[in-house]
């Protein structure tokens, strides 16, 4: 998550000239704000077991397995999402790797709900928090959900766990 801060400032000084009708007022403040937004890893993505030469396994929108971002802030703020993911799944303990394509889709309109999602495009978009600003309440804070989904090709592969690390990158002006 990368923070970004927003500075205000307004100046303020008094200065005097020679003539009776001139005054000049400046009024010099700096705040900083720094907007609230928070992410939370909801569910990680998860392929199960396989079996060595298996071939392709999906997991695909609205499956268990898939992985889940929450992200929370003020329902008016746009952000930019890009996800990141390596080329292939790698063990520790050989050489072995099992390749890798992900895909991810975004509902920021309250609900937690993959089946009415808006895919990213090039795993990359910028969205409001919130889609429908006339619903809001009382609660200016809105959550969105972000959805990682996708497939692997399970080869001649030695037995182990294949990891690799995905990334949801949250920019925020």
């Amino acid at each position: 998550m990368i923070k970004k801060v927003l500075v205000i400032a307004v100046f303020w000084g008094i200065s005097f000239s020679t003539s009776k009708n001139s005054l000049g007022q400046f009024i010099n403040i700096q705040l900083n704000i720094e907007p609230e937004l928070s992410t939370k890893v909801e569910q990680s993505l998860n392929f199960g077991i396989q079996v060595t030469n298996s071939g392709l396994s999906n997991v695909d929108i609205g499956d268990p397995g898939m992985g889940v971002f929450s992200i929370r802030a003020l329902y008016t703020q746009s952000v930019r999402l890009q996800l990141m993911y390596p080329d292939s799944l790698v063990s520790e303990f050989v050489d072995d790797t099992i390749p890798l394509q992900l895909s991810a889709s975004y509902s920021n309109f309250g609900k937690d709900d993959p089946y009415n999602s808006i895919p990213l495009i090039n795993n990359t978009a910028y969205v409001t928090i919130y889609d429908d600003p006339s619903q809001i309440q009382e609660d200016i804070w809105q959550q969105m959900f972000v959805y990682v989904y996708g497939s692997i090709d399970i080869k001649n592969i030695a037995n182990g766990i294949y990891t690799g690390d995905v990334t949801l990158i949250v920019e925020y002006e």
